[in-house]
């Protein structure tokens, strides 16, 4: 999730390009190459100047016609996909809800799976992004936890990343977050 929204924020601050301007750091030849043919089958990019291989190969130019907004595009069959993942819906839904929320609300509010939910919680928690206001307990009577968002932690709009390998992409910071040890 996070090279293509390079390449997005890449498309966006030239307008006029060619794919190598694309491949930053963090971002292969490869996903470029596949984001711009994507971006072209929704019709956002068209190509300005075919590439050239007279006197030399040119690469071909590419414009921007169609900006969508800061927030990376997703496709679907060549077409723009506007339907938020579920951890898009949860970061949506927790902020508002300062009284605190447990799992299963969170996954019924979201129309979000409780295993899905559950996970992007955890990765939360583990990387200070909530206030668990109960715990969990388990035995005859089990109840479940309690959470909210921490404040100072509504970092903004776009939902953080659970990424392999434990860590979290804060897309409003632009950087990887630690997780944090209480």
């Amino acid at each position: 999730m996070v090279s293509p929204r390079l390449c997005w924020e890449q498309m966006r601050a030239k307008r006029v390009f060619i794919q190598r301007d694309l491949v930053v750091p963090g971002v292969s030849v490869r996903t470029a190459k596949s984001f711009l043919e994507k971006a072209m089958a929704a019709g956002l990019v068209r190509m300005k100047e075919p590439r050239q291989k007279s006197g030399g190969v040119q690469p071909a130019v590419y414009e921007l016609v169609q900006d969508v907004g800061r927030r990376c595009p997703r496709f679907r069959k060549g077409k723009l996909d506007p339907v938020p993942q579920p951890f898009e819906r949860m970061w949506a839904a927790m902020k508002p809800l300062r009284s605190g929320w447990t799992v299963r609300e969170l996954a019924s509010l979201t129309r979000s799976g409780e295993s899905n939910t559950w996970n992007y919680v955890a990765a939360l928690r583990r990387h200070g992004y909530l206030d668990t206001l109960a715990e969990a307990v388990g035995g005859a009577f089990p109840t479940e936890g309690r959470y909210r968002l921490k404040k100072g932690k509504n970092t903004g709009p776009d939902a953080p990343q659970a990424l392999r390998g434990g860590r979290l992409w804060d897309p409003n910071l632009s950087i990887l977050v630690d997780a944090v040890t209480e």
